[in-house]
């Protein structure tokens, strides 16, 4: 995890979404977590549904324990 913990790895990865598939980060990151539950792996399963509840929360402005908002774009 490069020295991450597992909070800032999903942090990290969360925001990543934001910024790639916009509003569609969170069903992005649960896509994966229904793959990964059909190929049996729990944790990668566990770890990609606190992805898009994180990406979820950073989309919705809602403050994600020891974090700092995301920046959003301004919209014109």
């Amino acid at each position: 995890m490069n020295g991450e913990t597992r909070e800032q790895l999903i942090r990290n990865t969360a925001r990543r979404m934001v910024d790639r598939f916009k509003l569609g980060a969170p069903r992005q990151a649960t896509l994966r977590a229904v793959e990964l539950r059909y190929a049996g792996d729990r944790e990668g399963t566990e770890l990609w549904q606190q992805v898009s509840q994180v990406a979820k929360a950073l989309l919705d402005n809602v403050p994600v324990p020891n974090d700092k908002p995301h920046p959003r774009k301004p919209s014109h």
